[in-house]
């Protein structure tokens, strides 16, 4: 099957390669110079025909020749422009161009002018700014931001994420001003698509302003213009639908934007599980070690933020969701800017699901009853000032708080030598309380001309709270806690837990450009973490007190760290190398126990070479070494219920583990025949791995980590491709395949034995999704898609004579349809079926049907009907863990119908 989708992958490269190739070539080069007849790089070149549609490009190399290919019977206009120029636009006739040509620029004086084409272009090219003329790719039938992003060539949207060319965009604006903190689902979801103009995406964005490409790394940024009649104005829309029963859905959104101020009002509160904002993305707004490397520091310490175990809202059986949010934003003139936004999000969801456990040599089920209440709230604040044209200042302070709540209802079973063992009834409650706050300083200055220097400054403050309840019909981890007393024929374990972090990071960072093509960068930086944790375990009230039933540990963390960076670039090539000599320091004082301390010197290389063609076209080899240091509650040698069958013992030994990733990316775009190509490849070997330990007992795991003698290894494959055939059809084409490879410890439940083994581990997967999309006439648009999944988990153990295998594959159908009746009237339609195998028996099918019906009443007033999970709602799915794999039953949200009403402003 591997072949065969490789072979496909390749199949489609051909024919896309074949169709861009079919037609009769005219080749004309040439030059593009400035009035000092000095060669111009990355100018942009476009030829449109005489309908205004794209049909060749490219760009100018450092010297300013470039090469360009046309049919021969190629009619039309050749648009040039760069940044800082005026643009030109020169008839075209293919046939009669000089092959040698030359074009001079002048200086553009004052505002950047519009070059106006009477025809509407789909794309154009602005310098480094690639820009979508949003109207060319609507139908009619979009709702919101996601739909028309879904729609335009080289993007991708994943969980409200948006990719461009296979990387993730993190830099999102609307009308060039930052909204909710940047967080692109809240708009995406929101923004109306009737208010939209352009899509801009920048690819040689810089968070740094005053640096250049050889100073710091190009980034992708995405901006969305507004149409003209939506500026100064207020537009959004409000909409209430039921099915007179027990659904609801309740939606208000309000924009306003205008040179000095922008207002978005957000409101939603529905029962059918639609989740504008979820809770993974509030946990995103948390800081600790992923905001600490956002803010461009270096970070070794292993993230210690316990799983939130917080279940899909699309799998609940029942959901009720609520949400509001409010955004503001000053900017009194050119210096100064002033943003902020306050948000809250509630959610009740219940789940019914059946949990498979696939061990070596032993399985283990649970029948789970289970609701999850939420309260979140966050608000951030953000002040950017400039006070010259050279330098400028930056601060933002986030605080959140999460409230959750987890109640459980557990049915378990053990499977063993054949012998089915009831482990009885549990009942589970988790209440756990997080606050977080967090905030950060920057200051950029010019210096000189081209050189410049960053100071940054960090400051994180965590504390969580879980306790943790089990109540059960037989004693609790027996093993761990013993002399448990049975009350009104339940045991009952309680855990209270406290987490408090304190980190600080602080880093300069100056760059000195040599020539105007060498660079060099120094950074010195500094962290500090101080970090408490205490576990406390009660047996029907009463504090264990025995060893390891309570942790009352400190850590401190200190790492100190001087990066010296090479920048040079040769014609087409960037070449960067550089290494950070660092210090690291970390103790940690357990209470009535043995303290441990790691300290250590290293030096940790990183490399990147970059060959750019142009902009369309990149070839990308990275390297970099890094240390992970173990955190807190990994060295706490005390118990930890992490679940109703599972503690976690820390290991006060563990040691740091080295990794050394690679990977090598390409990237080719044509954008003038709407033609997206990126692949990557990744590998990663973990030196000194922690890995987990695990000792089984036919009711309970008992999990810790240790440091393998053995290598960790991880190999990642993936491309994407979209390519416009004509106005009426479209591809899109993703494939990935993954192999993980390291090694665990168990014992043998079998034989009874205490023993640990080495286990090797091997994870392999490969997807692939593949898209057809058909407009006709513009009133009918259908979506055919195929979707292939496969995934395998083995372990082998050469001592047990044990070798284990499991393989699950899903193949999925999907189409989506939406037909514009008349311009009153629009249906849309969604049917996705999914069969899945297990070691090729089959295990589950899945159907999924749902469809709309809109009627425009009058001016801006909808009539909506919307119908969903018209059929299937049992969902089975797979995962993997470092020793196990498991099948998950979930029964989802029933059949569902919403009459409702919109209203657009």
């Amino acid at each position: 099957m591997k072949k065969f989708i490789i072979a496909l992958s390749f199949l489609s490269i051909s024919l896309f390669s074949n169709i861009l190739t079919a037609q009769e070539i005219c080749k004309i080069s040439g030059i593009v110079v400035d009035s000092l007849n000095i060669g111009l790089y990355n100018v942009s070149i476009t030829v449109y025909d005489t309908d205004g549609k794209g049909n060749g490009f490219t760009y100018t190399d450092k010297s300013g020749h470039f090469n360009l290919q046309l049919q021969c019977n190629q009619k039309g206009n050749i648009h040039i422009e760069a940044l800082g120029f005026k643009s030109q636009v020169i008839p075209v006739d293919a046939k009669q161009m000089s092959e040698q040509v030359k074009f001079v620029l002048s200086d553009r004086e004052g505002q950047i002018d519009e070059v106006i084409v009477k025809a509407r272009v789909p794309i154009k090219m602005k310098g480094d700014t690639i820009e979508f003329d949003a109207v060319s790719f609507q139908t009619g039938n979009e709702e919101n931001l996601e739909d028309v992003l879904k729609k335009l060539p080289g993007i991708k949207i994943d969980n409200g994420k948006v990719y461009y060319e296979g990387k993730e965009i993190k830099n999102f604006t609307v009308e060039g001003r930052e909204i909710f903190g940047g967080n692109m689902k809240l708009v995406n979801k929101n923004l109306p698509s009737g208010a939209i103009s352009k899509v801009q995406i920048d690819k040689k964005f810089k968070k740094n302003p005053f640096a250049n490409s050889l100073q710091q790394d190009d980034d992708f940024s995405l901006n969305i213009v507004l149409k003209e009649d939506k500026k100064s104005l207020v537009f959004g829309n409000v909409s209430a639908g039921t099915n007179f029963k027990e659904h609801s859905d309740l939606q208000g959104k309000a924009f306003y934007f205008n040179p000095k101020v922008d207002v978005t009002v957000i409101g939603d509160s529905n029962t059918y599980g639609k989740e504008v904002f979820t809770r993974e993305d509030m946990i995103g707004f948390m800081g600790g070690i992923s905001t600490l490397k956002k803010e461009g520091g270096q970070y070794s310490l292993r993230s210690n933020l316990q799983p939130f175990n917080l279940g899909d809202i699309r799998d609940a059986s029942a959901a009720r969701t609520n949400l509001g949010a409010i955004h503001i934003g000053y900017a009194p003139n050119n210096k100064l800017y002033v943003n902020g936004f306050a948000l809250y999000t509630g959610s009740s969801l219940d789940y019914t699901t059946v949990v498979d456990r696939l061990f070596s040599d032993f399985s283990f089920r649970q029948y789970k009853q289970e609701l999850q209440k939420q309260h979140s709230a966050l608000a951030q604040a953000r002040v950017d000032y400039f006070p010259t044209a050279r330098s400028e200042m930056r601060y933002k302070a986030i605080f959140n708080i999460i409230d959750n709540k987890i109640e459980q209802s557990i049915d378990n079973s053990s499977f063993s030598n054949s012998a089915i063992t009831n482990l009885g009834l549990q009942i589970a409650n988790t209440n756990r309380n997080f606050i977080n706050f967090s905030h950060n300083l920057s200051y950029l200055k010019k210096i000189g001309k081209s050189d410049n220097f960053g100071i940054y400054i960090t400051h994180n403050y965590q504390k969580d709270t879980p306790k943790y309840a089990i109540e059960s019909s037989n004693p609790i981890f027996n093993d761990a806690f013993n002399n448990q007393n049975e009350e009104n024929g339940m045991y009952k374990i309680r855990q209270d837990q406290a987490t408090s972090i304190n980190t600080v990071q602080v880093y300069s960072e100056y760059n000195n450009l040599i020539t105007n093509t060498f660079n060099l960068k120094v950074k010195l930086g500094a962290n500090f973490s101080a970090q408490d944790f205490t576990n406390n375990i009660y047996s029907n009230g009463n504090l264990l007190l025995e060893n390891q039933q309570k942790a009352d540990a400190k850590l401190s963390y200190k790492e100190y760290y001087a990066n010296l960076n090479l920048t040079k670039s040769f014609a087409n090539l960037k070449f960067d190398l550089g290494g950070s000599l660092s210090r690291f320091d970390e103790t940690n004082i357990i209470v009535n126990q043995q303290n441990s301390k790691l300290e250590k010197v290293a030096f940790l290389p990183h490399l990147t070479l970059k060959y750019e063609w142009n902009i369309a076209k990149t070839l990308t080899f990275d390297y970099k070494k890094t240390f992970s240091y173990p955190e807190i509650k990994e060295l706490s040698n005390a118990y930890q219920m992490r679940d109703t069958y599972l503690l976690f013992v820390g290991n006060p030994y563990l040691n740091r583990e080295l990794n050394h990733n690679l990977k090598l990316a390409y990237r080719y775009s044509k954008y003038t025949s709407f033609f997206n190509f990126y692949s990557e490849f990744s590998f990663n070997v973990t030196k000194n791995s922690i890995q987990t330990i695990s000792l089984f007992n036919v009711d309970s795991q008992v999990d810790s980590n240790v440091n393998t003698h053995k290598n960790a290894y991880s190999y990642l494959l993936k491309f994407n491709m979209d390519k416009r055939i004509n106005k009426y059809w479209t591809i899109k084409l993703e494939c990935n395949f993954s192999i993980n490879e390291f090694y665990t410890q168990t014992n043998s439940l079998e034989s009874n034995s205490t023993t640990l083994y080495l286990n090797k581990n091997n994870i392999a997967g490969n997807n692939l999704v593949g898209i057809n999309t058909f407009k006709i006439k513009k009133r009918l648009e259908v979506g055919l898609g195929l979707g292939y999944t496969n995934n395998e988990y083995k372990v082998s153990n050469e001592a047990m004579q044990l070798f284990l295998k499991n393989n699950f594959e899903t193949w999925s159908y999907f189409v989506d349809a939406s037909f514009i009746v008349t311009e009153k009237f629009l249906f849309k339609a969604h049917y996705s079926y999914d069969k899945q195998t297990n070691n090729k028996k089959y295990l589950n099918e899945y159907n999924d049907l749902s469809f709309s019906i809109r009627y425009k009443l009058f001016r801006q007033t909808y009539l909506e009907l919307v119908a969903a999970n018209l059929m299937d709602n049992k969902l089975v799915s797979n995962t993997f863990d470092s020793n196990y794999s498991q099948i998950i039953v979930k029964n989802r949200l029933g059949a569902y119908g919403l009459l409702g009403i919109k209203y657009k402003f």
